[in-house]
């Protein structure tokens, strides 16, 4: 997208009355919504599922450091720092924009989840929809960051627990 897209999305959110705020409440609210969800869901399968615990962890973890490796590599700038502009959700961070980190951990999150049910699992996804938007309106990341994101949670996460069921991490 262009320079024109990212400055007229920041700025349509900053001519909303309280719209920067409400994204940052919105932006966090869901990030810590579902992290904390996620810790839940390790002490619930701790007392009910243990035998679950080990690639409930394993998978998602793995997931995270493999993309952080990534995103360092990679190291794009991100939409703020391309066209000299101040992001919606306050944010210095320079580089490490591609993936977005916040949208493949919820998509994770949301596998995860749906592999136990899917309408959990499904209200995740719609949650990581909602978080990519924010997180391009608010200026930190391209929609190549967060679309390749979600894609790479999806796929990531089918290819993690099944290699996880193929080699019976949770004990089954």
């Amino acid at each position: 997208m262009s320079e024109d897209f990212y400055r007229n999305i920041t700025e349509s959110v900053r001519r909303i009355r309280h719209g920067v705020r409400l994204l940052c409440i919105m932006d966090r609210l869901i990030t810590f919504a579902c992290a904390g969800s996620y810790g839940l869901l390790l002490i619930y399968e701790f007392f009910n599922a243990p035998w679950l615990l080990p690639e409930t962890v394993v998978v998602p973890a793995a997931g995270f450091v493999l993309l952080t490796v990534i995103r360092a590599a990679i190291n794009s700038p991100r939409p703020y720092e391309v066209f000299g502009t101040e992001p919606v959700i306050p944010k210095e961070t320079v580089g490490h924009g591609f993936p977005s980190r916040h949208v493949f951990s919820i998509f994770v999150i949301g596998c995860t989840y749906y592999r136990l049910d899917h309408a959990t699992g499904a209200v995740f996804f719609l949650l990581g929809a909602i978080l990519a938007a924010l997180r391009v309106a608010g200026g930190v990341h391209f929609i190549k960051d967060v679309t390749v994101a979600a894609v790479a949670g999806v796929i990531y996460s089918l290819i993690g627990y099944a290699i996880a069921a193929h080699f019976a991490i949770g004990g089954m």
